[in-house]
């Protein structure tokens, strides 16, 4: 089982659920190899559940029907026809090794369909009707050949058993469409003079359905963009395909056809007209983005039978003006996705060179930036611009594979003459080609191409459709460039599969070979059934990511491939966070299965791209992809017992520059922080992981905290406070109690006498607080103590010490959970209690709310410094605080950033402030949406479900207003700091981090709110309109850093 270690807390059920880590803080948790987040539950990781067929039927007496029974094992056939297995390294000299053996699959599995009792239950199907108007939008979009639910009654009664599953099989199965392309032939050939006649009629009529009902969900609803999308772009390769075998109309020389007719490249050209209108009507939403996509994957698939000037004009020359005008949201260092900053955070190795080139760029580079490639939309435009009009000469070949040449039918017997049998003969359509006919009108497209309907576009994202760039191998190696050989590294003439990667896989190649790989880890995520049971895994994902060597033309080997993987992978664990598609926990997963599957190619491929990533990135990149990649890297060392070269270890270390930020430092930092938290015993990162005499091994334990400030143990209130804690700890009394004792008058007048007012002790001026919270977190306190004498066991081992074993965890959080649950009110009281003594202090000049926040800010301070050996932790308690109403948002905005105290010092960020700036805001909307809801009733008006929305995004924009400025005033110190070189880095990266704080605000509101159904997503984005002006704010920011 592999140790769940992510840093990201929202692979989870939350505080209330369980699961997590057996070490800091997860006692009951030691099922799990590692320490987990307090409260991360993983599903199990379980390689012998597959995706696809194997593992997927009903146990048996299960109590599933007779029919769905059927539909399952149906689904396990079809499923599995296009699976590369078994491939010779020759076959027939007119098709490929995989076409042969693919045509072999078909025609055995068409044999097996058609030639039983259950042919007449499997192509049975009802004769279609006519709609007499627009039907309903319907959320139901076409169905996932992998979720739990089979398709509709209603559809399998329209088209046939057999034809729904096939369809949802294209589908869903990114690798194969050429294959069940000839499936569909095949049957349709098969059946063609039984009273089952038109099967490939059939089959077209339904993926036109699910084409219609997929683009309507995207763009009218904005709802499941990536998964229809992903569809989509099957289903119209699917049908590209079947033109490409003149059984779909491809082209009419002639007029066009009507309006109800089309031909597919006429269906092409309409959803290039979509697109431009989509554009036109409205330039903020991404449907023009997401259309354009959906052509551009189709067009290496109908290049060849569209003739090269209608390809130009109709399609790719308004594909490349709306490129003109667009606008990638990972341009670096200004787009809100961003991977790349544009600049560098921190100086070269050499440090040598100053920063007077990058003063210079000015106006050219704002031109550089909006022409460059910096997405998979713009990269896919790039590659079809060198590669069309003739794609042969490309190794990419899933586009002009034909395993239907390889299908043949035995002669019928009126074929023989003379007494000898004919040969067998080919498989062909004997129809006429069949044009494009919905036989449900497509909204959508009805709305843009001729303007009928009145609707408002819904899709304002493109996340899982549209990835960032992130080429950690460098550009392909150009024949024609004779400086290019120079500018290699001396390392990757090392490499002779990397030599491969850079010499065969041009930009053509690696493009589409990208595109295949985020298709199939986009269409095998595994999931859980509503039963409870998980469906596919990490190993089956890997296995169909290794598969795509047999996409590639045979006439040069696939050496070099494992490095086009390492790439992909990489980009998406760089952008992925817990509200993208592609989560980092399932990247990393899959990335440790294809380790595992090929470990000789996988292995060095991944050291390189570490290598890579460190010397040339790592100051370059974003802070959110820092920290996603380190997260990766610290999961990926726990689950391969830390096989990683200690040299490397030891040539990072020396690169750590302790006297100024640094990007590299802080990845090392974090990645060993993370290991600590998440092993059950640091003693194997000391002795396993790192070299001898590590300056790292100083960080298992994260960078320190504000060191706690002792209270004097003969003070009053270490008197009080030893009191509290029996009564908490050992008697258990009730928090009314607890209170009245605190705020005695006895107990007032002691304390009153020893506290100090001038003092800059906090402990005296929120004395009641400061025993309530040390008290209540008292359980932190204790693991601490755990965590760091097992920790200095490990750096200082005794000889011969009878006590040299690691002490075990308690369950902390559990205790948190209680404590904080009970005593809640007491911490409120307290607070409230100290305010008002403060408040009276100052004569009434500090208001009382103002006075509670920092009282709430102090808190937080006490259980930072109390938990600072965990991050985990501390977030943990943090929710657990505003959950209870313990503490409000703002403040922990406030603390995170150091504001001012009752006395008026301010302090710097704290370590990792941007995630909790993040949790602060998740918290902040799912409060204001729960208390909303208690509100509503089961006919709530619009107009109150817009204003609880408008309440969410306030408190969201409360928060941005108060960072902004904090955020400017942190920067302006720094630059009176000292040396501006020096702190360049740290103000560039705060100023990135708070960009990306902003972006993380909306797009967190627009999932929640449309997870809450609350309001259309145009009316969010109206919302967020507010933002506009805090993100130019923090653009001018990072602009004049220098």
């Amino acid at each position: 089982m592999d140790r769940p270690l992510s840093s990201n807390r929202y692979d989870s059920y939350g505080p209330g659920g369980g699961g997590g880590g057996g070490g800091r803080g997860g006692g009951r948790y030691r099922n799990h190899r590692g320490r987990g987040r307090y409260r991360s539950h993983h599903q199990p990781y379980r390689n012998d559940r597959s995706r696809g067929p194997r593992n997927r039927g009903n146990r048996v007496g299960s109590g599933i029907s007779q029919e769905e029974a059927m539909m399952k094992s149906i689904y396990s056939f079809v499923s599995r026809v296009g699976e590369f297995k078994n491939i010779p390294e020759q076959g027939p000299d007119a098709l490929r090794p995989v076409e042969a053996v693919t045509a072999k699959n078909v025609m055995d599995l068409t044999a097996t369909l058609c030639s039983n009792d259950q042919t007449e239950q499997l192509l049975a199907y009802d004769e279609p009707k006519q709609p007499d108007g627009i039907p309903s939008m319907s959320t139901d979009v076409a169905w996932d050949p992998f979720s739990a639910n089979l398709p509709g009654q209603k559809e399998r009664d329209e088209f046939g058993k057999l034809v729904t599953v096939l369809v949802a099989c294209v589908g869903g199965l990114p690798l194969q469409t050429p294959c069940y392309a000839a499936l569909s032939l095949a049957i349709h050939e098969k059946v063609k003079t039984t009273r089952w006649s038109g099967f490939m009629e059939r089959c077209i009529s339904c993926a036109l359905q699910h084409i219609a009902k997929d683009l309507d969900a995207v763009l009218l609803e904005g709802k499941g963009i990536c998964d229809c999308v992903c569809r989509l772009k099957l289903l119209l390769r699917y049908l590209a395909i079947l033109a490409r075998m003149n059984i779909v109309k491809a082209f009419d020389e002639g007029e066009p056809s009507n309006d109800s007719k089309l031909t597919l490249v006429e269906f092409v050209c309409s959803i290039v007209t979509a697109a431009s209108n989509a554009y036109n009507a409205n330039p903020k939403s991404s449907a023009a983005a997401i259309l354009i996509h959906l052509v551009l994957s189709t067009v290496p698939y109908i290049a060849s039978f569209t003739p090269a000037a209608v390809l130009d004009e109709k399609i790719m020359q308004p594909i490349e003006s709306f490129l003109s005008s667009y606008r990638s949201t990972f341009i670096p260092g200004r787009g809100r996705d961003a991977i790349l900053t544009g600049k560098t955070v921190e100086e070269d190795f050499d440090d040598d060179e100053s920063d007077e080139e990058d003063d210079d760029d000015g106006e050219e580079d704002e031109a550089a930036a909006a022409k460059q490639v910096c997405d998979s939309l713009q990269d896919l435009t790039r590659a079809l611009k060198k590669a069309l009009p003739s794609m042969d000469k490309f190794r990419f070949c899933l586009w002009k594979d034909s395993p239907w040449n390889g299908l043949v039918q035995s002669p019928p017997p009126e074929a023989s003459v003379d007494g000898t049998d004919s040969a067998p003969q080919p498989i062909t359509f004997s129809g006429e080609p069949i044009y494009l006919q919905f036989t449900r009108p497509c909204r959508a497209l009805q709305f843009l191409v001729q303007g009928e309907g009145d609707f408002q576009l819904q899709c304002f994202h493109v996340d899982g459709v549209i990835f960032g760039r992130l080429p950690i191998f460098g550009h392909p190696h150009d024949p024609d460039n004779v400086d290019d050989d120079d500018e290699m590294d001396e390392a990757v003439t090392k490499n002779e599969n990397l030599m491969a990667y850079i010499n065969n896989f041009n930009l053509v190649d690696r493009g589409l070979i990208f595109e295949a790989l985020r298709d199939c880890l986009l269409s095998h995520q595994p999931f859980v059934t509503k039963a409870g049971l998980q469906q596919g895994g990490a190993k089956h994902v890997a296995e169909e990511m290794l598969s795509i060597k047999h996409v590639l033309s045979d006439s040069v080997s696939s050496k070099g491939l494992e490095f086009a993987i390492i790439e992909t992978i990489f980009g998406l664990i760089a952008q992925a966070s817990d509200l993208t598609p592609l989560r980092r926990t399932y990247l990393a997963r899959v990335l440790l299965e294809l380790v595992r599957l090929m470990p000789g190619e996988l292995s060095p491929a991944l050291a390189i791209g570490m290598t890579n990533l460190f010397n040339d990135y790592l100051p370059s990149l974003s802070p959110a992809a820092r920290e996603s990649l380190c997260s990766w890297f610290a999961f990926h060392l726990a689950n391969t017992d830390y096989q990683w070269p200690s040299a490397f270890w030891t040539f990072w270390s020396s690169k750590m520059t302790p006297d100024k930020f640094s990007c590299r430092g802080e990845f090392l930092i974090q990645t060993i922080a993370a290991l600590g938290e998440n092993s059950t015993s640091t003693k194997s990162i000391v002795e396993d992981c790192l070299p001898k005499e590590s300056p790292l091994v100083d960080y298992i334990l994260g960078k320190s905290a504000a060191p706690l400030v002792p209270v004097p143990q003969d003070s009053p209130i270490a008197n009080l406070g030893r009191d509290v804690n029996s009564r908490v700890w050992e008697s258990a009394e009730e928090a009314a109690a607890i209170f009245e004792a605190l705020c005695a008058n006895e107990a007032s007048d002691t304390v009153a006498a020893w506290v100090d007012y001038s003092s800059d002790d906090m402990n005296q001026y929120w004395w009641r607080t400061c025993i309530a919270s040390r008290v209540i977190f008292d359980p932190v306190r204790t693991e601490g103590q755990r965590c760091i004498s097992n920790f200095d066991k490990v750096r200082n081992p005794v000889e011969d010490s009878m006590d040299d074993q690691e002490q075990t965890a308690e369950n902390v959080f559990e205790a948190l959970k209680d404590s904080v649950s009970r005593y809640s009110d007491l911490l409120k009281g307290v607070i409230a209690k100290d305010s008002e003594t403060l408040s009276k202090h100052f004569n009434g000049e500090r208001g009382q709310r103002d006075l509670e926040v920092c009282g709430e800010v102090y808190v937080l301070t006490q259980v930072d410094s109390l938990g600072g050996f965990s991050r985990g932790l501390v977030e943990a308690c943090i929710e657990l605080l505003v959950q209870h109403d313990t503490v409000s948002c703002m403040a922990v905005v406030h603390w995170m950033l150091g504001a001012a105290n009752v006395k008026g010092s301010t302090a710097p960020p704290i370590s990792r402030w941007w995630t909790i700036g993040c949790l602060s805001a998740r918290l902040s909307v799912a409060k204001t949406l729960e208390e909303g809801k208690s509100q509503m009733g089961v006919d709530t008006d619009a107009s109150k479900k817009v204003e609880i929305a408008t309440a969410a995004r306030d408190r969201l924009l409360e928060m941005a207003k108060w960072i902004i400025p904090r955020i400017e005033s942190l920067i302006d110190a720094l630059t009176a700091s000292g040396d501006a070189k020096k702190v360049k880095g740290e103000k560039l990266n705060m100023a990135l981090q708070t960009r990306e704080l902003l972006t993380f605000y909306r797009k967190m509101f627009c999932k929640e709110i449309q997870d809450a159904d609350l309001m259309a997503m145009d009316q969010v984005e109206t919302l967020l309109e507010v933002f506009d002006a805090c993100d130019s704010t923090v653009t001018n920011i990072v602009s004049k850093i220098k």
